[in-house]
This record gives structure tokens, sequence and C-alpha cells, in this order.
């Protein structure tokens, strides 16, 4: 039996001869290795320019932190009356006696007052209401204009109110 387990282990270890040249063989897959990790080095460089791309030209905001007021600006006036529930998720403003004021429910982001070009002065507000952010301002008969903005094309909260006058004069 044990010249059995011999003849075995002998024709197992000399294994047959290569059929090809294994160092070109090898040299073939160390360079296919390398333009694999090119390949991808490239495409990581690409998609690193084009998300800096995209961000340069639609991160155009001219606003500084120290030039927007603060969220929650306590100078808002928000109402010392139970805002009515059937307009608490739907009006981000309403009309009082004391003026405009700004649904409990928005957080105020930020807050101007303007003189038209009826020289009303009016004020403004860039709101967060709902899960958007929203350009609201007051007119002197009571009603409201409101847009839904995105951040990618937003003007200015003046130049977008001082429009809204403009448009509502033409009319």
């Amino acid at each position: 039996m044990q010249d059995l387990i011999d003849q075995l282990d002998a024709e197992l270890r000399s294994g047959p001869a290569a059929a090809f040249d294994v160092a070109v063989t090898v040299r073939a897959g160390r360079r296919a290795v390398r333009r694999r990790r090119l390949a991808a080095g490239a495409s990581g460089l690409a998609a690193a320019v084009l998300i800096g791309g995209f961000a340069a030209i639609s991160g155009g905001s001219t606003e500084h932190a120290s030039d927007v007021p603060v969220a929650g600006d306590p100078s808002a006036s928000v109402s010392p009356e139970p805002w009515p529930d059937e307009d608490l998720h739907y009006e981000p403003l309403r009309s009082t006696d004391q003026g405009w004021q700004v649904n409990p429910r928005a957080t105020i982001l930020e807050q101007i007052e303007f003189t038209a070009t009826d020289r009303h002065v009016y004020t403004a507000f860039r709101l967060r209401f709902e899960g958007d952010q929203l350009y609201a301002v007051g007119r002197d008969d009571g009603t409201w204009v409101a847009d839904e903005i995105r951040a990618r094309n937003r003007p200015p909260l003046r130049a977008w109110a001082e429009k809204q006058f403009k448009m509502a004069g033409d009319r």
C-alpha cells in the first residue's frame, strides 16, 4: 500500500510543463491592472470636475452670512392672537390691524422693508414654510403674494419684491 502512495505522490509533485510563457502572462496581467486603475482614477477626476463646475455655475449667491438676518429674528412680528386652524397649513401671512403677521409655523429667514414706486413702505419676507422656501410680501389691499423659490436661480429678496409691485401697478 505504501508503494501506491509513494507513486501517487511522485506523480503529483512533478506537474506538467506550462504550455505558455508565464512571464509574458504576468506582465500582461499587470498592464491590465494598471489600465483599470488609471481608468478608475480618470473617471473619479472627471466626476469631481463635473461636480465642481456645477457648484460654480449654480452657487452664485452674493449674500454673505453677515448680510442675512438670523432665522427666527425676534424683531419679526408673530401673531399674538391664535392663528385660525383652517389657515394654519395654507397661509404664510395674514393681514391684521397692526400690519402683516407671519404664520407661527413659518421660520423667517430674511426680512426687509422697502419703499416701492408707489412711495409706500412694505415688508417682504423670505420664509421656510411647510418644508419650502418662499418669498412673500403683503400689499395695501390686504392681499399677499408668495412664490416658492429655488436656491439655484433665486433673485435677491428686494428685487423680487419690487418686481411684484411693479407688476401689480402695470395691471
